[in-house]
């Protein structure tokens, strides 16, 4: 597995499944797989709303994380990290 790290973001890329396993979201340590199609949904939440909005995600639909409009420039070069990943194949 490839492990990413990022700004906001961590985890590892699983290429036999195709599947990003994220391990931190800011500082909050996680748990969770993001299939493509998953990732690009949170991509195109993302880019509905202003880079200088604040936005709320959650985990495991439970918990809400803000990610303010300061720190939207490194999810989204997060984002584009990840995805790199899925391009590979």
């Amino acid at each position: 597995m490839d492990e990413y790290e990022g700004n906001l973001l961590s985890g590892e890329w699983d290429a036999e499944s195709s599947h990003f396993i994220l391990k931190r979201v800011k500082q909050i340590e996680v748990q969770s797989v993001l299939s493509q199609g998953q990732f690009e949904r949170l991509q195109r939440y993302l880019a509905n709303h202003g880079v200088e909005e604040s936005v709320m995600i959650t985990l495991h639909d439970q918990i809400p994380i803000i990610v303010s409009s300061e720190q939207r420039e490194e999810l989204d070069s997060d984002l584009h990290g990840i995805s790199q990943y899925w391009h590979q194949q």
